[in-house]
C-alpha cells in the first residue's frame, strides 16, 4: 500500500522512485537503459475550482486509463504508469532508448489526453503536455532522469501546451535558469525582500 496510489490505481511517487532508482543503476551494469516521460494536465486547476474535487478526481481516473491505453497500444509491456501527485504522471519505458521509439507514445498520449472528459454532467477539456528524457546504455550524465524529463515538460508547456518535447541540455539549461529566477522572485515577494522606488517625471517648462 505504501507504493500504491488509491485514486488512480497506479504506482505512487514512492514506488516510482524505487523503480527509477533500480533502472538508473542498470545502464552502468550493462543493462537495457530506459526512457522517461512526464506529463500533467493543462488547466486542471480550473476543473477543481469550477466543478469540485470529485469531478477533478474523475478526470484523473480517466486520464490514467488513457495513459495506460497509450502505453498498451504503442509499447505494450515495456511501459509502467505512475501518478506522482496531483495531476502529474510519469511513464517509465524499460529498454526503450531512442527518440524514434519514444515519439509515437508521446504523440499518442497528447492525442488521448486532448479528448474531452465527461464529468458531473459536463464536457471538460483539459489536454496535456509531455516531456521526455532518454537514459541510454552509454548514459554518463549526472542529471537525474526525472529532472531532465521535468525540464522537457516545462519546455513543452512554454511552447504552447498540448505538445511534447525531448530533453535538450543546451536549451533546458536556459529554461532551468528562468525557472530558478521565477522561484527566487516568488520567494522574495513572499518574504518581502523587494523594495520599490518611484521617480516622478516633471515637465521642465510647466512644472507639471
Amino acid at each position: 500500500m505504501a507504493h500504491h496510489d488509491a485514486l488512480s490505481g497506479t504506482t505512487n511517487r514512492s514506488g516510482f522512485n524505487d523503480a527509477l532508482s533500480r533502472s538508473t543503476r542498470r545502464p552502468e551494469a550493462g543493462g537495457p537503459g530506459f526512457s522517461l516521460l512526464c506529463t500533467d494536465l493543462d488547466h486542471f486547476k480550473d476543473v477543481n475550482d469550477k466543478l469540485g474535487y470529485a469531478a477533478g478526481d474523475e478526470v484523473l481516473r480517466v486520464a490514467t486509463q488513457r495513459l495506460r491505453e497509450a502505453v498498451r497500444e504503442v509499447v505494450r509491456d515495456s511501459g509502467a504508469v505512475a501518478r506522482l501527485g496531483g495531476d502529474e504522471f510519469a511513464v517509465l519505458l524499460s529498454g526503450v532508448t531512442t527518440v524514434a521509439a519514444v515519439t509515437p507514445l508521446a504523440q499518442r498520449i497528447v492525442k488521448l489526453l486532448a479528448e474531452p472528459y465527461e464529468v458531473a454532467g459536463q464536457r471538460v477539456n483539459c489536454g496535456g503536455s509531455v516531456g521526455a528524457a532518454i537514459h541510454g546504455v552509454d548514459a554518463t550524465e549526472k542529471a537525474k532522469p526525472l529532472h531532465k524529463a521535468d525540464l522537457a515538460l516545462y519546455r513543452a508547456k512554454a511552447a504552447g501546451r498540448g505538445t511534447f518535447s525531448f530533453y535538450d541540455a543546451a536549451t533546458d539549461e536556459l529554461l532551468e535558469a528562468r525557472r530558478r529566477l521565477t522561484r527566487d522572485l516568488q520567494h522574495a515577494l513572499h518574504s518581502e525582500q523587494l523594495w520599490l522606488h518611484y521617480q516622478s517625471l516633471h515637465d521642465s517648462k510647466t512644472g507639471a
